[in-house]
């Protein structure tokens, strides 16, 4: 739906994103989704918002919300990489007829990992204790393979919802309306205020800073939610656009997704091309 103003998407999300932070810190127990797709609050019972929140036109109740993260046997962006140190599991990718497997930051330790929600429970786990790819310097990316088909989804665990990955980004504008999907901090939605070559910090598991290429963005991340998918927002469809590595006071930077090389054989999995 449209809401005036020259930028009416940016409006809509904000608006939003609004009733969820209001029915998270008033009405706890409220069981709701975002369905960005159409615009809606939806809500398994009726709660009033105020308008000033958001038009009682766009809050609707439903029989049935999508299912939450205990019943899904896949790993999206958002989901909790258990193991020597808390990061968010990325975008996903496939090799056709050979295996799968998750993206997240090279940064975070390597080694076995299990992918949780937040009710701890497991929804995919690395297959090896080696990584198909890892590069410190230049991306903060790894993969790894992992035992299960996965998914075109990301995961807002803080608020329990998943949001549909179109495609993968092909460009973007500063202003843009974007959200970065971290396991400690759910979805963040803000916009993107730059593009250009930024220094990564020393530490974990790259011991040498490295020039991360990408988007720097309004969300502000805090720790475990390394690895987790950026997305920026196009007429009302998610499209991936890198991955998170590091925290800049209240901004965030990820790698630009056209950096990140693919697997040999395989694709990232997008709603267009699903895995």
């Amino acid at each position: 739906h449209v809401r005036g103003g020259s930028a009416p998407w940016r409006s809509v999300l904000g608006a939003l994103n609004a009733a969820a932070d209001l029915l998270h810190s008033k009405f706890a127990s409220v069981q709701y989704n975002l369905n960005v797709q159409e615009g809606y609050v939806d809500m398994l019972t009726e709660v009033a918002l105020p308008a000033e929140v958001i038009d009682p036109a766009w809050v609707r109740v439903v029989e049935a919300l999508p299912v939450n993260g205990g019943e899904l046997e896949a790993s999206h962006g958002g989901l909790t990489w258990e193991g020597p140190s808390t990061c968010t599991v990325g975008f996903t990718w496939k090799v056709p007829g050979v295996h799968f497997g998750n993206a997240t930051a090279a940064h975070c330790a390597d080694g076995w990992r299990s992918a949780r929600d937040e009710y701890w429970i497991a929804h995919d786990t690395t297959v090896a204790s080696w990584n198909d790819y890892e590069e410190c310097d230049t991306l903060d990316l790894q993969y790894q393979r992992t035992s299960y088909s996965v998914g075109h989804l990301a995961r807002d665990q803080k608020y329990h919802q998943w949001f549909s990955l179109w495609d993968k980004a092909g460009w973007y504008y500063i202003g843009q309306y974007e959200v970065v999907f971290g396991q400690t901090s759910g979805a963040l939605w803000n916009q993107v205020q730059d593009f250009g070559n930024f220094a990564r910090p020393t530490g974990f598991d790259c011991p040498n800073s490295g020039t991360i290429s990408g988007l720097k963005v309004g969300s502000n991340t805090t720790g475990g939610d390394s690895g987790g998918t950026y997305a920026l927002s196009y007429g009302g469809k998610l499209y991936l656009a890198g991955h998170h590595s590091f925290g800049v006071g209240t901004s965030a930077v990820g790698t630009w997704i056209g950096y990140v090389p693919i697997p040999p054989g395989g694709h990232i999995c997008v709603e267009v091309n699903p895995c």
